[in-house]
């Protein structure tokens, strides 16, 4: 227990308490008459179909989706080695025409920050976020929301919807990402009679810029939308109505988001060392070495005793 509540799961947890009383917010709504919960009502349809992808009514899917990314959690660690060494695989096609590195394994046993799981959890928000609104925008909101119509509540609510159903599976790719880093992997270029710097660089960085390139942009362009459809076909329209509640909750969403995947970030965090040694094992057996990466200073001392 010492070990879940240390300084670093601190930002995860939060988030985990505040999607659990979003969740019991909204359990609440539809157990009480309506408007008997600050005014406020959750439409019936919520209750009966709250993920219209997701089987059974509100109670189930709440369950199913803090259950699903436990599940997939273990799925990823099961094929990590598999996924390491596809990402290896990956990365040498982008060294077709090129020369091409030579993969080794450093070995780092450094703790983690704080800072660092919130930026990772918030990777994966954000993207399940941006993907959810593209989605809905490609007209597929009534997978996730019961009895679709265009506009701005029921965009939000399917966004909502969404979001939190794309969780799991943006996990799949994101934490196979990070036990890629996590393990070491590394590509080595050296040029010799080329006036080229030696280039050594983590498996993951083209893969991790990638990524943050797209959620970046991606991010600006999905607020601009949703704040531009909130202000006017909502403030525009009918002034204020609890139901902008929804909109405005979706503005803030991603930072909600890391509380579905806060369990299976701390297993990872916890079984740190055991998980990734058995992707090295895997990596030694097919011939990826162990190398040594020196520090700055060495290289300067042994340069001087020339």
């Amino acid at each position: 227990m010492s070990k879940i509540l240390q300084k670093k799961f601190v930002p995860i947890i939060i988030c985990l308490i505040l999607t659990l009383l979003l969740y019991g917010s909204i359990f609440l709504m539809a157990r009480l008459p309506s408007g008997m919960f600050f005014g406020l009502d959750i439409p019936k349809v919520f209750v009966t179909h709250f993920v219209v992808l997701l089987p059974g009514p509100l109670w189930t899917d709440i369950i199913l989706l803090y259950i699903l990314p436990i599940v997939v959690y273990f799925l990823i660690i099961a094929i990590s080695p598999y996924s390491t060494m596809f990402y290896i695989k990956f990365h040498k096609l982008f060294y077709l025409f090129r020369k091409k590195p030579k993969y080794g394994i450093y070995s780092h046993l450094g703790d983690i920050s704080a800072g660092k799981i919130l930026l990772r959890s918030l990777k994966v928000s954000f993207f399940s976020f941006t993907i959810g609104v593209y989605l809905i925008q490609a007209g597929l909101g009534s997978f996730f929301r019961f009895n679709f119509s265009e506009t701005a509540l029921f965009r939000s609510e399917a966004i909502f919807l969404s979001t939190y159903f794309l969780v799991p599976f943006v996990m799949i790719i994101f934490f196979t990402l990070w036990i890629l880093e996590d393990s070491g992997v590394v590509a080595y270029r050296k040029f010799k009679n080329k006036r080229k710097n030696p280039d050594i660089e983590g498996v993951n960085r083209i893969f991790r810029d990638f990524l943050e390139y797209f959620i970046g942009f991606s991010t600006i362009l999905a607020y601009l939308n949703i704040i531009g459809a909130t202000i006017v076909d909502v403030l525009g329209d009918s002034g204020w109505d609890p139901a902008m509640l929804i909109p405005i909750i979706l503005i803030f969403l991603p930072f909600l988001i890391p509380g579905l995947f806060a369990v299976p970030m701390i297993f990872y965090e916890y079984n740190y060392e055991r998980n990734l040694e058995n992707v090295k094992k895997y990596l030694l057996n097919k011939d990826y070495p162990n190398i040594v990466i020196p520090d700055f200073n060495d290289l300067y001392e042994k340069k001087k005793k020339k």
